[in-house]
């Protein structure tokens, strides 16, 4: 995966976690144990792919940075 492929699951994320929040919105969903499950499911799922985004491009700079030395 490239670095905007991560940037747009992070933007998709984010824009259900306002859906889920805004009771305008999604209002069939009247139990805010449920929102506040779905939230916290979709901000590690936001971790997860930072944690992942970053150490993708920190690992190929590492690997560039090996083959130029040698």
């Amino acid at each position: 995966m490239t670095f905007s492929e991560y940037e747009m699951y992070i933007t998709s994320i984010n824009e259900i976690e306002s859906r889920i929040v805004d009771d305008t919105k999604f209002p069939i969903v009247r139990d805010n144990k449920i929102k506040r499950c779905c939230e916290a499911s979709l901000e590690l799922t936001k971790l997860v792919i930072n944690y992942l985004k970053y150490n993708i491009r920190d690992a190929t700079k590492e690997s560039k940075t090996k083959n130029k030395d040698e």
